[in-house]
């Protein structure tokens, strides 16, 4: 067996916690209740469980089993051990056929999910254009701020939370930088709007006073090129 897998580690491990990872994944489980072994009573009850009523306590599996506290821990170690290890070293041993993606968009109207299964995955930072969702959001142009990989209940659901508007890598930046002080709160940082959220990161960290040849030269380039905007210049 496996060093990670000896007894001493499973010690550490609360029995209604092992137990709820094993009920979680049926198919897991099923295999392991087929393997002639000192705990596959265990494996066969713990199978049987309706997921809709809760996993069972450790003293409602020992009346069950008609067994004592110290084996139904032994037993408990041995089988979470057995799924350790067929989860490691068996790459078919949990197989999502399917992957769906559940796009959860925040518009200016209103929040609206939107269940689909795409080809590809998108990418923090990109945009998705979604038209079709106009009338409820207020919004046609979206930016990918997160994504969550969700593998519970035996599916493969890949939540991709999106915010109106274009990404600006530099708030993203920022926005990481204040979470890491805790300047910002995370519920504020995640749904406040992005013109909220650029006035605050303002204060919280101004920009350099810009040089004075700094100031010619891009007076220089915009007689050249074209102005910049009000809003993206720097006070001095």
């Amino acid at each position: 067996m496996p060093k990670s897998y000896q007894s001493e580690e499973m010690s550490l491990m609360k029995s209604e916690d092992m137990t709820r990872d094993l009920v979680t994944v049926p198919e897991v489980l099923r295999r392991l209740a087929e393997q002639n072994a000192e705990w596959q009573p265990l494996a066969k009850v713990l199978l049987a469980v309706d997921g809709d009523a809760g996993v069972p306590t450790g003293k409602k599996l020992q009346q069950d089993l008609g067994i004592s506290p110290s084996k139904y821990r032994r037993w408990l170690d041995a089988l979470y051990a057995a799924y350790l290890h067929l989860l490691e070293s068996d790459a078919d041993t949990v197989v999502f056929k399917q992957v769906e993606h559940q796009l959860i968009l925040t518009g200016r109207r209103a929040s609206q999910t939107f269940s689909c299964r795409l080809p590809i995955t998108p990418r923090v930072g990109e945009q998705l254009q979604l038209d079709f969702l106009r009338a409820v959001t207020g919004e046609s142009m979206f930016y990918v701020q997160s994504i969550t990989h969700d593998f519970t209940d035996g599916r493969y659901v890949v939540l991709v939370y999106l915010k109106p508007g274009y990404f600006n890598a530099y708030q993203h930046q920022l926005r990481a930088r204040a979470r890491f002080e805790e300047t910002i709160g995370l519920d504020v940082s995640f749904h406040a709007p992005d013109y909220f959220l650029d006035d605050l990161l303002r204060e919280r960290y101004p920009p350099p006073t810009e040089s004075a040849k700094a100031e010619e030269l891009l007076d220089n380039a915009e007689v050249q090129y074209g102005g910049r905007s009000i809003f993206g210049r720097r006070r001095s």
